[in-house]
């Protein structure tokens, strides 16, 4: 398209998630397309620890009839059961996972 705008309808949308030291794979979280983007479901039952909060790395990948993009690779801390906040944003060059 001119505007570089790719159509919602063709649009799919994937994540994976990672945790812990050394770097452990987590169930992927359920992805769900909506208008204007997608949303992921965070892994259940992560629980912060005595030491701190938890440390949680999501990458979200879009795909369309050009094929995927590079992740969306977000870095959050846990501060609670249900309670998030964004360490950081990147745009990894490559599929690769994490090194935390």
């Amino acid at each position: 398209m001119t505007g570089g705008v790719h159509v919602a309808a063709e649009r799919r949308y994937r994540a994976r998630a990672w945790s812990g030291s050394p770097t452990r794979a987590l169930t992927p979280p359920e992805v769900r397309s909506r208008p204007g983007g997608a949303c992921a479901t965070l892994p259940a039952g992560l629980g912060g620890t005595q030491r701190g909060p938890r440390y949680l790395v999501v990458d979200l990948v879009a795909a369309g009839p050009a094929g995927e993009q590079p992740p969306l690779r977000v870095h959050l801390y846990q501060l609670g059961a249900q309670q998030f906040r964004i360490a950081g944003l990147e745009r990894p060059a490559d599929d690769d996972p994490p090194g935390l």
